[in-house]
């Protein structure tokens, strides 16, 4: 990753969180993934879906929550150098990652690929 300049990548509700984490979440609106950095797991999950998520089978790692009324995306970059890149793996369609996407912006998103997207 940091041969890229990836700071982290975002695992989406999707095959390739299940493979790398175990958990198996369905894609909804609202953002649920893991957060993976050279040193850490982090999962990032509605408020509300967090008792759900430590009840289910999933590799040890901080659980981070977010309320209806406070930004997901804000969290994730919270975790993240002001200057990294976040790479997203995720479907492009998916409704879960518009916050990220509109903080970030949509370009270079493509359905279930590592993309690199820089924080600004």
């Amino acid at each position: 990753m940091q041969s890229r300049g990836v700071a982290a990548t975002f695992l989406g509700p999707i095959e390739s969180l299940r493979y790398f984490t175990g958990l198996v979440w369905q894609p909804s609106e609202r953002l649920l993934g893991a957060l993976v950095t050279e040193d850490r797991l982090t999962y990032i999950v509605p408020g509300f879906e967090r008792s759900r998520v430590e009840s289910l089978p999933h590799l040890p790692g901080d659980i981070l929550s977010w309320e209806e009324d406070e930004s997901s995306a804000a969290l994730v970059a919270g975790l993240i150098p002001p200057s990294g890149i976040l790479a997203l793996v995720t479907q492009s369609n998916s409704a879960s990652t518009t916050p990220l996407q509109a903080r970030w912006g949509r370009q270079g998103l493509s359905t279930a690929a590592a993309c690199s997207t820089p924080f600004a």
